[in-house]
């Protein structure tokens, strides 16, 4: 267990215990990682008899929330469709910046919420009153299952099943590289307090429409190469989600990002997204962290995240944004 964890653990439990009201968020775009993460949180809070609130943020839920134990519970609000100041405590999970939390207006937290934040990002920015950003952690997931055992709380099926959906997503089924045997040890112990999470884990990874396939059918044919086959892009226009009626969010939850890293060859690889006119997402995997650091190049154009799997939104159309990206990519290779 991380030193931060242990160090931290009585002080973040000091602020759930003088709480009564909690807020718990779901970041913009939000994965397996952020919902299960704020449901396992939410059940662990509830079962110590606080009153919490969960909210989905700025994005859609995606179609696998609905598998997970408390999704219903979720109010389908951003933080700026509540009222922030009957709250006493803000527990953000799983968010690197302010930004994470929400992108339709400057965040100024009222003067009684208190914040937590518990996060796994190497380029958190450690904007709340108390920060645990354990980096060597795969998910966020890991850091709540050593939270609870630091706390000594029950982690009830509800919880377990939470935990391991986000655990098995962010770790990419337990392929990247900061999976470790403590990673597998906790798995295998929400494994046995949830024994059916297989069944979960086949509904929350076979939840994909008829639409996402076809636009990511759409997606593969717009793939291209750079660099001697070091490099692919994928560069999806506004119009394609359109042309297919397909959300941002169910975007992100697609898989391409990991299925492009494992072509054959390839160093790095990038999905462009415009999700609106004038307004393009970045999604970008590294095989190789230490010697291809697509954190480090995301930071370039304002985003971040892990050294082998990072992102960015970046306000400029579709083609400005990859002439940029191939600009840097040069610089970087040279």
């Amino acid at each position: 267990m991380d030193d931060q964890i242990k160090n931290l653990a009585p002080k973040i439990w000091a602020e759930i215990k003088q709480a009564n009201k909690i807020l718990i968020n779901c970041h913009y775009n939000p994965d397996q990682d952020s919902i299960g993460s704020a449901l396992a949180m939410m059940h662990i809070l509830e079962n110590i008899g606080k009153e919490v609130t969960v909210i989905k943020g700025d994005s859609d839920l995606p179609a696998f929330a609905q598998y997970l134990p408390g999704a219903e519970k979720i109010a389908l609000k951003n933080y700026f469709e509540i009222k922030p100041e009957e709250f006493d405590l803000f527990v953000i999970l799983d968010s690197s910046d302010l930004g994470r939390v929400s992108r339709v207006g400057e965040i100024i937290f009222p003067p009684n919420l208190r914040t937590v934040v518990i996060d796994h990002h190497a380029s958190n920015t450690q904007f709340g009153q108390l920060n645990l950003i354990v980096t060597d952690y795969p998910a966020t997931a890991q850091v709540l299952f050593d939270l609870s055992t630091e706390w000594g709380v029950e982690i009830t099926r509800d919880i377990a099943v939470c935990l391991i959906v986000a655990l098995h997503a962010d770790t990419g089924g337990f392929r990247y590289r900061k999976t470790s045997s403590h990673t597998f040890n906790i798995a295998s112990r929400l494994a046995a307090i949830a024994p059916d999470f297989a069944d979960t884990l086949a509904n929350t990874e076979g939840s994909k429409s008829l639409a996402t396939y076809k636009f990511m059918g759409a997606t593969l044919s717009r793939l291209e190469e750079f660099f001697d086959g070091q490099v692919v892009i994928a560069a999806t226009p506004y119009q394609d989600f359109q042309k297919f009626d397909f959300s941002i969010s169910e975007s992100k939850n697609t898989g391409l990002s990991s299925m492009l890293i494992n072509i054959k060859g390839v160093k790095m690889s990038f999905l462009l997204n415009e999700e609106k006119p004038g307004v393009t997402g970045m999604s970008a995997r590294s095989r190789d962290g230490k010697k291809y650091d697509v954190a480090a190049l995301m930071a370039k154009f304002g985003g971040g995240g892990h050294q082998v799997a990072a992102g960015a939104m970046v306000n400029k159309p579709l083609a400005e944004v990859k002439a940029d990206l191939i600009a840097a990519l040069t610089e970087m290779l040279q």
